[in-house]
């Protein structure tokens, strides 16, 4: 994933800005790792290390970087959690992102 954006605003309106993350920073916006899940998401630079799969770069600048799950190893059901940060207000949210799946044991999103 890559480009996550969260407003306070219904999805379509003028955005407000807030929640935003590019992964470009080490501290990937404050996003962690439930520690209840099987593996973990890795922040990650050009193509994936798996052959045919995943992006070959980000989708912010082409020179950056985005997190990703390497689906080649987990078994069917395992689950990788990226939890945000609390996000402040209430109210309507918007939750957008980019994303790429690929790969012969890629699920569903």
């Amino acid at each position: 994933i890559d480009d996550v954006e969260i407003s306070n605003h219904a999805c379509g309106a003028v955005p407000t800005g807030s929640g935003d993350c590019d992964f470009e920073a080490a501290d990937i916006c404050g996003y962690t790792h439930d520690r209840t899940h099987d593996f973990d998401w890795e922040r990650h630079r050009w193509a994936t290390p798996s052959s045919g799969t995943g992006p070959s770069r980000d989708h912010t600048t082409g020179t950056g970087y985005y997190m990703y799950i390497e689906a080649t190893l987990p078994s069917t059901g395992d689950q990788a959690r990226l939890m945000s940060p609390a996000i402040a207000g209430g109210g309507t949210k918007c939750l957008q992102f980019w994303y790429h799946m690929y790969g012969s044991r890629t699920g569903t999103l």
